[in-house]
């Protein structure tokens, strides 16, 4: 399968976004991005919070159509509703403080259905195939892959709303003492390098692990050999 969008063209694209937003609204300063006025302001959606009952802790976001139905809790009975097209509904559990980074990347995630609906004018279900190949789409494998294909693509984007590079590199020279973040091994911190990221994801409202990830994307981190690690920091292995 080959597909319409590389991960460099999303985070352009959510980056180009994000700053036009930023500079019409004069928020160029700001360290985090206000996703939610991003969304209603310069996108156009609605935001709505409503208690899920579709019975999977994991749906937390929906994108309304104007024809598919969301399952949700009203006045303590089980209703299927139809939401308006450009309707958000995010799960209202996600309002609790400690849901705050897992609440902004869905809203972020959400947007980027929208964006990439316009951004890939093809059909809905087909729009990462090329042209010649849709047709596969009525295969059952091959209509997962693609799923799994628009997810990935767009949560790359909502990563690239919430954490645009040059936010990003500014939080990167603000918390991290080298320039970049050293890991050793295959992703192992140290207690310095781990409370740099926590730093960093909150001052772009974000969670650690969404942080930490946007890094690795953005080539911020440096690897170093894993007994380096053993040696200097837990100072094991010198004997040998």
């Amino acid at each position: 399968m080959r597909t319409l969008l590389s991960y460099r063209e999303l985070d352009d694209l959510g980056t180009a976004l994000i700053s036009d937003y930023r500079k019409r609204t004069g928020r160029r300063g700001a360290d985090s991005v206000d996703i939610e006025g991003f969304m209603r302001d310069y996108l156009g959606l609605r935001i709505e919070y409503r208690d899920f009952a579709t019975g999977d802790m994991d749906d937390v976001g929906f994108y309304g159509d104007g024809s598919s139905s969301l399952r949700i809790l009203e006045d303590g009975r089980t209703v299927d509703r139809v939401f308006p097209e450009g309707t958000v509904v995010i799960e209202r559990r996600l309002l609790s403080s400690a849901d705050n980074g897992r609440r902004r990347f869905t809203l972020a995630h959400e947007a980027s259905h929208y964006i990439l609906m316009r951004h890939v004018p093809l059909q809905t279900v087909t729009y990462f195939l090329m042209p010649e190949e849709s047709g596969v789409a009525g295969d059952p494998g091959e209509l997962e892959q693609v799923l799994r294909l628009n997810e990935a693509c767009a949560n790359r984007l909502a990563a690239s709303l919430l954490m645009p590079e040059p936010l990003v590199r500014r939080a990167v020279q603000r918390f991290a003492r080298c320039g970049f973040i050293r890991y050793y091994g295959t992703g192992l911190l140290d207690q310095e390098e781990k409370l740099a990221v926590a730093g960093m994801a909150w001052m772009l409202g974000v969670s650690y692990s969404a942080m930490l990830n946007r890094l690795g994307e953005l080539d911020m981190m440096v690897g170093r050999p894993f007994r380096e690690y053993a040696e200097r920091l837990l100072r094991i292995g010198t004997a040998v």
